[in-house]
């Protein structure tokens, strides 16, 4: 798989875009990668770099 690849392989079931990579804290949550207060988009968090990076991720429509 490649990021030009428009189909999810087999074995899985979404294809994920990082949105946004944020400074993180020990508060940091998926919520803070909102674009703002009307933003209904689903986001995914997973945090890195042993908690010190967030990525932000949308699934690809």
């Amino acid at each position: 798989m490649n990021c030009t690849d428009r189909q999810v392989p087999r074995a899985y079931n979404d294809i994920f875009v990082i949105t946004a990579v944020y400074r993180a804290t020990a508060s940091t949550t998926t919520a803070d990668c909102r674009a703002g207060q009307y933003d209904t988009n689903t986001y995914w968090s997973q945090k890195v770099d042993d908690g010190a990076t967030l990525l932000c991720l949308k699934a690809y429509d």
